[in-house]
């Protein structure tokens, strides 16, 4: 439960490269962004933390009463 987070070096080297470039290429494209909330109904706010949702397209995920969209994760000018 909660965070777990592994050591870079004790990753297989190739698999540390290919989440660092995926992760790169993600916030290159903008892709992770502030939620705006209004805790409490009170004043708008931006979460302290960015985020993003890739997946199937038109899936969507619901926190906080927010409804994110998901970025597809495949080219969806394919054929």
């Amino acid at each position: 439960r909660g965070l777990s987070w592994e050591h870079p070096d004790s990753l297989p080297s190739s698999l540390h490269r290919s989440f660092t470039t995926a992760f790169d290429d993600l916030n290159e494209a903008g892709l992770f962004l502030y939620d705006v909330i209004q805790p409490g109904g009170q004043r708008l706010s931006l979460t302290m933390v960015t985020r993003t949702l890739i997946g199937e397209p038109g899936s969507t995920y619901r926190y906080l009463g927010l409804r994110l969209f998901s970025h597809p994760w495949c080219d969806v000018d394919e054929d």
